[in-house]
């Protein structure tokens, strides 16, 4: 279960969006937000679109073309309508709910992964995208906009109760609506440590590439899970008879181990190969960082 860790991403994310000036990334998040790095972002932005936003009392000088005179009819007073614009891009962020995104070192693979999904809906939406989270709750598909503060901590509160899924990658591909709400200008993110048969992935992979041209892989794992850091050898006991049955010596164990990861990550590598299907290891290093340096490397 994903448990109150969630508290401390929701403080990461306040940290965030608070006056910034404790260091050179701060300031670049601030450049960021005051447009200043805007054409780093050109290649995410392609026409706009508009949502309808709330309703505010008509002041002078406001548009008469903007005036809801259904709500005038009823309220008797002057009210217009304001709206969000957004580009065409809509961005989704897949994240991988299985039991193996449950490991944790400060959070879980799953909270760090939520925790850089917020980060980068921030950046995104403050250009105007519609920003989705995708993922399995309960095992039950969900499709959340989080594409503001409020929505983000809607979020929280829905995840907090979440059990891990078993299957993700198998009940994705099975989902109709997942692919009914991609489109060709759709950019997607999919975050997951890739602990599946290599098989399936490919299958998603292949899916998706039919919808759209824009696809990144976004891999969690940890240092721990690359480099296998264990240093004991082990003696396995028969527990009926109580004598050893097999012993494992730690440096065979290790090198074997990581050979295995090499060959699995080098298999990943081969379905990420094209400029805009790429993938991204990230070891849980500071989220802000990471999605900085992704930013770039996407554009």
């Amino acid at each position: 279960m994903i448990n109150g860790k969630l508290e401390l991403i929701s403080k990461e994310i306040k940290y965030l969006i608070n006056p910034i000036h404790k260091s050179k990334l701060d300031l670049y998040i601030k450049d960021i937000f005051s447009g200043k790095l805007s054409g780093e972002f050109k290649s995410l932005l392609s026409g706009y679109s508009s949502d309808f936003l709330e309703y505010k009392e008509y002041n002078y000088g406001d548009s008469i073309n903007l005036i809801d005179w259904k709500v005038f009819a009823r309220k008797e007073k002057l009210y217009i309508k304001k709206f969000q614009h957004y580009s065409d891009s809509n961005i989704y962020f897949v994240l991988d709910s299985s039991e193996s995104m449950s490991y944790r070192e400060k959070f879980s693979k799953f909270e760090y992964g939520f925790l850089l999904v917020s980060i980068l809906s921030l950046i995104f939406s403050f250009y105007r995208n519609r920003v989705f989270l995708i993922t399995y709750i309960n095992n039950r598909y969900v499709q959340l906009k989080i594409d503001s503060i409020k929505e983000l901590y809607k979020t929280i509160d829905i995840l907090s109760k979440t059990h891990y899924s078993a299957s993700f990658f198998s009940n994705i591909i099975e989902n109709k609506n997942f692919f009914l709400s991609i489109s060709s200008n759709s950019i997607v993110f999919l975050l997951s440590d890739f602990m599946e048969d290599e098989k399936i992935i490919l299958e998603f992979y292949k899916l998706l590439e039919h919808k759209t041209k824009r696809f990144y892989g976004i891999q969690i794992i940890t240092n721990d899970e690359l480099n296998l850091n264990f240093d004991e050898n082990i003696n396995l006991v028969d527990i009926e008879n109580k004598e050893e049955s097999y012993f494992l010596e730690s440096k065979s164990l290790k090198r074997k181990y990581i050979e295995e990861v090499n060959r699995w990550m080098n298999n990943l590598k081969k379905i990420f190969t094209k400029r805009y299907n790429r993938l991204f290891i990230y070891n849980m290093e500071e989220p802000s960082i990471f999605a900085i340096k992704l930013i770039k490397e996407i554009n």
